[in-house]
């Protein structure tokens, strides 16, 4: 599962503020652990799985779309233990309250920090 998507994502739904202190801290981890939660096992990812040049054009080719949860189960590279952790997590949070669920904490740690970023915005709802 990939921590540069959650990053990216990160970024996106959080902004590019600067915050100081334990209790920014506290709940940035609180968002990020909910956000890992959200891009790997509710929004699909196409993998490109080829690429053919033909003259000046470049024809790419790519897999189904799936979330990388699925893909790691897939590809058996999950071990039992956090399997049960994450289907637990996917089992009790459906994605549109998982989705409130981030907004609150984004909305919880900027009023901790005395007003809201400019810089972020709304992530991208799973199609």
């Amino acid at each position: 599962m990939s921590n540069r998507r959650i990053g990216a994502a990160c970024d996106q739904l959080i902004g590019y503020d600067r915050y100081e202190g334990q209790a920014a801290c506290d709940q940035l981890n609180r968002v990020y652990d909910l956000l890992a939660v959200y891009v790997n096992a509710w929004l699909p990812v196409m993998k490109l799985t080829g690429k053919e040049r033909q003259g000046a054009k470049v024809r790419k080719r790519y897999d189904t779309a799936t979330t990388p949860y699925r893909r790691a189960l897939a590809a058996e590279v999950v071990i039992p233990e956090a399997r049960q952790t994450i289907e637990q997590q996917v089992a009790t949070r459906g994605p549109m309250a998982l989705r409130r669920r981030l907004d609150a904490e984004r909305a919880h740690l900027w009023a901790g920090i005395g007003g809201c970023s400019s810089q972020a915005v709304p992530l991208r709802a799973p199609a």
